[in-house]
């Protein structure tokens, strides 16, 4: 009986919600589901339906494509807004049925919601990590889109096939979109094979996994394009016809993926001109002589690719790590902060960024401010007149930062006299003769965690002493140099973890010769696992190295948050993030790292027990990356290089913004 109300009642509640200035885009839904739990099932009475999804360019995409529909003459439906969860799907139904209905669709929402709306295509953009505390790892969010296509067997795929993550997805149908572009220098988050497992073989790589691959085991290759798209700065080219240059707000592959959706449903259409930013992503304003431009910042692939595409003379980062945003901020360290020269921070992780932008060696000045207000009248005192200020805001930064450039500029450059937090500058004269090498094993396939800014951190803190620090990176097929100071292993996904370990046992006497030679080593997450006894990897229990005494088994539930250790090594505990689905215990002659202090460490069996220590390897499930947000922890690893190489013992590196950024728990 409630069904017949949900519609009109929920209609009522937005009405209300936006009289009020609110945005109205999921409480009504949420109020339409409970009073009608079929609602979305109205999704049907649309001729045409069709869903975006993906990790980064759902919303772009999904303005691109109801542009063309518009051009075509179709009355189109959409959450423009971006509430891509169930209900801000419901919201987007009170209206009456139009021509077209475009939804996008949150990833891990699409095999619930995607064979009720039954769409005629289904556009997956790309797949990146993010918010791993959420999605869980890259092929978490693969496997539910899998798993959603083979529930829709008469939809129509539209798939990124320069990703082999989308492009290895089955349907009966396939229609396949590529682009040729200049690479860029970011992170990859799935270099193995989805197909089989081995390690992928790239002619081009674009940015992130994205590119000309190949896998040399099972065959598996980027497909052909049925869409094929080229561009640059100054052109746009889609099956070799030239279109107006793109603006820099609309990123190529989601226009290309709204052309190719429309193509999906039977129209070839042309854009007449590029649909405008999307919800102040990616707007610009003129504000006392200068141009500021806001940019979207949720992971590695999309802040790096902002920061190239919109140079500044200087940066502003908004920092938030709420839900929406991802907990754990350890990707930060993943960003390719190229273009940054100086930069102001503020927001919930404001000094977490700060750090980062320290550890940088291109950036010449950076400045915390408590408030965003402070920050964004710094940044505009600092940008030279007839110069640019980019704004980079996480999600739920990013209505403060579309705020605070619809201020009046007095407020902003009032509030820039506020007192900020500025990192010392660390130049480091070189020693001569002293010099030191780290060497990071498998980034790109345990690399999932950001665990790779452990080498930043310690290379710095070096260079800063005046040694030469220098970082060699050892992937599939490399061999081991003889000669390491440090060692360092991430964690990653269970693919990335078999293809690390293969190359770990033919390294294993050379391993196990420095574990006994003292040689210090750090082992987070995944990489703590390998050098235990046995650990599991896809469904089964493996052998590990055997070089500590250490095992681990498949657990539920998953652990995940925020995680607090107390260790002798350090004076103050050791703070971060976990994020692991295997439960571990120590064997006979082990020690842990610590005591649990809150979280779970190495398990949940009661012991309150974190990580090992063996002969100066540390092994540990806190990510951060750990030796970011513990400074303490890798000044006991760089004073066991020092001592192992004979250096005087180094003076301590006294920074009080370091300190209390460790002290901010939250």
């Amino acid at each position: 009986m409630t069904r017949i109300f949900a519609r009109p009642v929920a209609k009522l509640l937005r009405q209300g919600l936006l009289s009020v200035g609110s945005g109205g885009t999921s409480l009504p839904g949420r109020v339409a589901l409970a009073l009608d739990p079929e609602f979305l099932g109205r999704a049907r009475n649309y001729p045409s339906r069709l869903i975006v999804t993906g990790t980064n360019g759902k919303t772009s995409t999904v303005a691109m494509i109801a542009a063309l529909l518009r051009q075509a003459g179709k009355s189109v439906a959409t959450n423009a807004e971006g509430a891509n969860l169930r209900q801000g799907l419901a919201t987007t139904l009170l209206e009456p049925p139009r021509d077209s209905l475009v939804l996008e669709v949150d990833e891990l929402t699409v095999p619930h919601v995607g064979p009720i709306v039954a769409p005629q295509a289904m556009v997956v953009t790309g797949l990146f990590r993010d918010q791993l505390d959420r999605y869980g790892e890259v092929a978490k969010v693969r496997a539910a889109l899998a798993e959603a296509a083979a529930a829709m067997p008469e939809t129509i795929l539209v798939l990124n096939g320069d990703d082999p993550l989308t492009a290895s997805l089955d349907a009966k149908r396939r229609l396949i979109f590529r682009l040729s572009h200049p690479p860029l220098d970011v992170p990859a988050d799935g270099m193995d094979c989805p197909r089989c497992g081995a390690l992928l073989s790239y002619s081009a790589r674009y940015y992130a996994q994205l590119g000309e691959y190949r896998c040399p085991a099972c065959g598996f290759a980027a497909p052909e394009a049925d869409i094929w798209a080229v561009a640059s700065a100054e052109s746009f080219s889609v099956n070799g016809t030239l279109l107006p240059p793109l603006p820099p707000a609309l990123h190529p592959y989601s226009a290309l993926a709204g052309i190719a959706a429309v193509r999906a449903l039977g129209l070839q259409i042309w854009p007449a001109a590029w649909p405008p930013p999307v919800a102040g992503r990616g707007s610009s304003t003129a504000i006392e002589g200068r141009q500021v431009t806001v940019v979207l910042g949720k992971n590695p692939a999309s802040v790096s690719w902002n920061l190239a595409q919109h140079p500044g003379d200087v940066h502003l980062f908004l920092v938030n790590n709420r839900t929406a945003d991802g907990r754990d901020i350890s990707w930060l360290w993943d960003i390719n902060l190229g273009p940054v020269r100086r930069a102001t921070v503020a927001g919930e992780r404001a000094l977490e960024m700060l750090i980062r932008l320290r550890y940088e060696p291109r950036v010449s000045e950076a400045t915390a401010y408590p408030e965003p207000a402070e920050a964004f009248g710094a940044a505009l005192a600092a940008t030279p007149e007839g110069g640019k200020l980019v704004v980079v805001a996480t999600y739920t930064a990013l209505p403060t930062a579309l705020g605070l450039i619809r201020r009046p500029p007095a407020a902003g450059r009032q509030a820039a006299h506020g007192a900020g937090k500025t990192l010392p500058s660390r130049p480091g004269v070189r020693a001569r003769g002293k010099s030191a090498r780290i060497v990071l094993l498998f980034p790109d396939q345990l690399g999932t965690y950001a665990d790779g800014g452990n080498a930043v951190v310690l290379q710095r803190r070096l260079e800063w002493r005046g040694i030469a620090a220098s970082v060699t990176r050892i992937g599939p097929g490399d061999s081991l140099p003889g000669d390491a100071d440090v060692l360092l292993l991430g964690g990653g996904e269970d693919r990335g973890q078999v293809l690390a370990l293969e190359g770990l046992r033919r390294m294993r006497p050379d391993l196990a010769a420095m574990l006994g030679d003292g040689v210090p080593a750090l082992l987070v997450c995944g990489g703590l696992q390998l050098y235990g006894q046995s650990l599991p990897l896809e469904g089964h229990d493996v052998a590990g190295l055997g070089l500590l005494p250490f095992v681990t088994r498949r657990g539920t539930p998953r652990l995940v948050g925020r995680i607090g250790v107390e260790s002798s090594l350090v004076p103050e505990p050791l703070i971060g993030f976990e994020n692991h689905g295997g439960h571990s215990a120590l064997l006979e002659g082990g020690r842990p790292l610590g005591r649990v202090l809150y979280g779970n460490g190495n398990g949940v069996d009661g012991t309150e027990q974190e990580g090992i220590v063996l002969n100066r390897t540390i092994g540990t499930y806190i990510h951060g990356p750990v030796l970011a947000r513990n400074p303490a922890l890798a000044e006991v690893m760089l004073a066991w290089v020092a001592e192992r190489r004979g250096f005087a013992a180094f003076d301590p590196l006294d920074d009080p913004v370091e300190r209390e950024a460790a002290a901010n728990r939250a």
